[in-house]
């Protein structure tokens, strides 16, 4: 009987230390897998920062060249934000801004800009869920107002870029 006892009790502290061991490796698997994701929306963030810094650069040299590109971004990003900074005469001052949307969701972006789009260092904003991320690119150009915005659809945003010999104009590709 009392071997029969000794063989229960033994089993109950093996299914115990199986279900421990299991549940560290399905916890250790879940933060493995989280990590390696945000690293992959880090890679897909940067290849866009990169992939439109180059393609604004290169096309700013080669005048009356229209490109029609599709960027891939991450499922945060919601829009993309360009800062005309060589148009002042466009900037309508710190009381008026193009879209009162703009105002309302991206205030970040406008203290950032500050009084005039020439002081900012910026001119590429990426807006996400948890915020905004700046960057420089090379001299733009936009149609309207100092600054356009373009919204991401099914993780692509769609750009038309024309060369323009010392920079490059961009538009909503339609």
């Amino acid at each position: 009987m009392v071997c029969i006892k000794a063989q229960i009790s033994s089993t109950i502290v093996l299914y115990v230390l199986l279900i421990i061991i299991v549940s560290v490796v399905v916890v250790l698997g879940y933060f493995s897998i989280t990590r390696m994701s945000e690293r992959g929306g880090q890679a897909v963030m940067m290849n866009l920062k990169m992939g439109l810094a180059a393609d604004i650069k290169d096309l700013a040299r080669d005048y009356g060249t229209v490109k029609e590109k599709r960027y891939s971004v991450p499922g945060n990003v919601q829009e993309i934000c360009f800062v005309d900074k060589g148009n002042d005469e466009k900037f309508p001052g710190s009381q008026q801004w193009p879209d009162p949307r703009f105002l309302d969701n991206n205030l970040a972006i406008r203290n950032t800009i500050g009084a005039s789009p020439k002081e900012t260092p910026y001119n590429l904003f990426v807006l996400t869920d948890s915020g905004f991320d700046s960057e420089h690119v090379a001299k733009l150009r936009l149609n309207g107002y100092f600054v356009q915005c373009f919204n991401a659809s099914a993780g692509v945003i769609n750009l038309k870029l024309t060369g323009k010999g010392s920079d490059t104009l961009i538009e909503a590709m339609g």
